[in-house]
């Protein structure tokens, strides 16, 4: 189903392309060099030796019916940190320990879901985390005492940066303020004080008794000897540049000041502090410096779309750029551990390499867990996936928890869709047309034909024959026995792009870029015949269409899920729809349910067995943007773009909300009382250890009406009660999500209210 008109529709796919192909091979560069690069031993960015059945797993479901089993790569890496022999980083909305004694084959220890995605900075205070969500101003704290098992303890919002002054946090926020918070105590954090700034908070760094802020055109200093009482010392004019990071050395203040690159300042005379030269890296639209970090003469820069740089800082008064990286478009932050640098390209992962001297650096590992998946077929175990970067991905899903990438294959120009029958895998390009593979062996993978006549946008096999949609050139048919092309329909030249063609025979059903569902008899291959066509409610911009039975059921802009009656194809009627105005861009029928892609990221599900209704009964929200996805059973492997591939288990009974896999002896969730109620019920549940505890519910429709609870409670039998004066009657959904260190369990069961 990969579909042209959703990429389309998202944007200019070959601009994202421009984004995403980092061109980074066996690279030489005039003052910093690579050697040892092979990524040829890389699966799912670990060593073939990596043992992830032994990486801890969190779920990341925020949805009803619908859990998160495991997902690949894990999305997209900014902060980074290490201490001892341990890297610390993000990836998308998880912390990801790693074990790095030997850094060529590094071992995962846990990974944990933090909920918030773009972590902006991670600092230490013993065996504390102390976690900085960037987009959301949140401050998290984490206990890693057992890296094998963080547990999450707190949250600070209105905290935009952080920095440590022995057991004070000073966090600054937007509101013109830096608060304080005692951690002495990490199971009571406290807000002790707060000073006021001039402006907004950006940035802080602590060095000696010095505190350093920036507001967005001044870097402000502080004296904080008195760490409750802050006595402001002066501040420097930065010309409305941001400073994002900074090291300080023998007086010297080395920043990392945003649109500008790298600012050298004297802060000897805290009264008085003197820039005393400001090295610009690369073109105005290139220079987003992140972060710093600094190893005798040389300060490392993660400077966004503009590389890694590299500055000769010897003499702090002439600071002279050198040739970095620049072939990387993403770089986040940047980190030294002793004589290893580390680093982390948002879209690329994380880098380890050895400063073998000031100019040559010994690539030792890159993660390369990301990639922008647009498409997925899956077979008993493994699933194929479409990157628009790296190719053809293969991927062992025979522990769905613990999806392990096997092999890649080059892509064969810009792919658009896959379809996988039996041992055939057709592969859908727009440069280089209809590739076939043979993936009966997922380990040797074997080309059989090409077609490359046509811009290809989809496949479909029946019997002995192939329909290839193309674009701007209809429906192509090709005896499958010679490659020999026999027929075509849709040609009209009104026509762009015709999206996906679905094979009943003697008819087909062909969705096109625009309003209609095309039904064309296809009993001569040579010459077949217009029979109907039909729309959606207004006309409304189609999406897709499936068919089971005497049924098709179709998506539209605007319009939702609506159902037709083709039982006769000359004769097609509108039978009912779905009372839900929502945007989906593709669907699957599965059983008595339609598995839909929602238009933007993740996944709705309709019960259709009830054709009076047609409940909204689960709901997954991705991070990115969703682009295609297979149904097998109860299980959705969703195509998401940047945040790659997810594996979702759907819970049909609505009473457990948790994968099979995995149980709780005595988590339990009890049904409600009195049910069906008036106005107000309880419910009463049981913790079987202690967590973080959040109970709320849904209406029919997914949608969240009232959150009973959030908070932390210890192991034990409690009850809540629920007063829903301010809702209608009707059926309710209520869910008990416990987490407890990387564990996350829940529970959900439904209710009725009457009025």
């Amino acid at each position: 189903m990969g579909k042209l008109y959703r990429r389309l529709l998202k944007g200019n796919k070959r601009m994202v392309k421009l984004i995403c192909i980092v061109l980074f091979p066996f690279i030489t560069f005039a003052g910093l060099h690579w050697k040892n690069f092979d990524f040829s031993d890389m699966r799912n960015g670990l060593p073939p030796q990596t043992d992830l059945r032994k990486v801890s797993r969190s779920s990341a479901s925020e949805a009803l019916n619908v859990s998160l089993i495991g997902q690949i790569p894990y999305g997209q890496t900014f902060a980074i940190n290490s201490r001892d022999s341990l890297l610390y980083y993000s990836k998308d909305r998880f912390l990801i320990i790693a074990d790095y004694s030997d850094p060529r084959q590094p071992v995962i220890l846990s990974r944990t879901y933090l909920s918030f995605y773009n972590i902006g900075r991670i600092i230490f205070k013993n065996n504390l985390l102390l976690i900085l969500g960037q987009d959301v101003d949140a401050l998290l704290l984490v206990d890693v005492s057992d890296v094998r098992h963080p547990v999450k303890l707190d949250y600070i919002y209105q905290t935009s940066d952080a920095a440590l002054y022995g057991n004070y946090v000073y966090g600054a926020s937007r509101n013109n303020k830096t608060y304080i918070l005692d951690i002495s105590d990490s199971t009571d954090i406290k807000e002790v004080s707060f000073f006021n700034a001039e402006e907004t908070g950006y940035f802080v760094y602590i060095q000696d008794h010095y505190l350093y802020r920036d507001n967005g055109y001044n870097l402000e200093i502080f004296d904080i000897s008195n760490p409750l009482q802050p006595l402001k010392q002066s501040g420097l004019f930065t010309e409305y540049n941001h400073v994002r990071d900074a090291v300080y050395e023998n007086g010297l203040l080395y920043c990392a000041v945003e649109k500008e690159g790298l600012w050298i300042i004297d802060v000897q005379d805290k009264n008085n502090p003197v820039v005393l030269d400001r090295v610009q890296l690369g073109d105005t639209f290139m220079r987003f410096a992140r972060r710093l970090a600094k190893k005798e003469n040389r300060v490392y820069i993660a400077n966004g779309s503009g590389g890694l740089a590299v500055v000769d800082v010897t003499n702090p008064e002439d600071a002279k750029p050198l040739n970095g990286i620049t072939e990387l478009e993403h770089v986040e932050d940047v980190h030294i551990k002793g004589d290893r640098l580390f680093f982390s390209d948002k879209v690329e992962g994380v880098y380890a390499a050895n400063i073998v001297n000031r100019d040559t650096l010994e690539f030792l590992y890159n993660d390369k867990t990301f990639a922008y998946i647009s498409d997925v077929a899956v077979n008993d175990s493994i699933a194929f996936l479409v990157d628009w970067k790296y190719g053809l991905r293969i991927v062992d899903i025979s522990n769905p928890a613990f999806p392990l990438e096997i092999n890649r294959l080059p892509s064969p120009g810009e792919q658009h869709a896959l379809y996988l029958t039996g041992d055939s895998l057709y592969v859908s390009s727009d440069r280089d047309g209809l590739w076939l593979y043979d993936v009966s062996d997922p380990m040797h993978i074997k080309k059989r034909h090409v077609l490359d006549k046509y811009i290809a946008m989809y496949a479909r096999v029946s019997g002995n024959y192939l329909y290839l949609c193309t674009r701007g050139l209809g429906v192509r048919i090709y005896d499958i026995r010679s490659w020999r092309e026999v027929g075509s329909f849709i040609t009209d030249s009104s026509v762009k792009t015709v999206n996906e063609v679905i094979i009943r025979e003697p008819y087909a059903y062909a969705t096109t870029h625009g309003y209609y569902v095309r039904i064309y008899d296809i009993s001569h291959k040579d010459q077949p015949q217009f029979v109907n066509k039909f729309t959606t409610r207004g006309a409304s911009y189609l999406r897709d269409v499936a068919l089971d039975g005497d049924l098709a059921y179709t998506v539209a802009n605007l319009y939702g899920m609506e159902v037709f009656n083709i039982a006769d194809p000359y004769n097609v009627y509108k039978v009912s729809e779905a009372d839900h105005m929502r945007e989906f861009s593709a669907i699957i029928i599965q059983d008595h349910y339609a598995y839909l892609l929602k238009e933007l990221a993740g996944l709705g599900i309709y019960d259709i067995s009830d054709t009076s209704a047609y409940p909204y009964v689960g709901e997954y929200e991705t991070v990115f943007t969703s682009y295609d996805f297979r149904v097998k059973k109860d299980t959705v492997y969703l195509a998401d773009g940047y945040d790659g591939l997810y594996i979702l288990w759907h819970d049909r009974t609505t009473a457990v909300d948790d994968w099979p896999g995995e149980t709780a002896h005595t988590f339990i969730l009890e049904q409600n009382y009195p049910n069906p109620f008036n106005l107000s019920t309880q419910i009463t549940y049981e913790l079987p250890q202690g967590g973080w505890v959040e109970l709320k519910v849904y209406d029919i429709n997914g949608r969240s009406v009232a959150t009973l609870l959030n908070a932390k409670q210890p192991a034990g039998h409690y009850t809540v009660p629920w007063q829903a004066d301010n809702l209608a009657s009707g059926v309710y959904f209520y869910r008990l999500v416990l987490t407890a260190g990387t564990k996350r369990t829940v529970r959900n069961k439904k209710c009725i209210l009457l009025k």
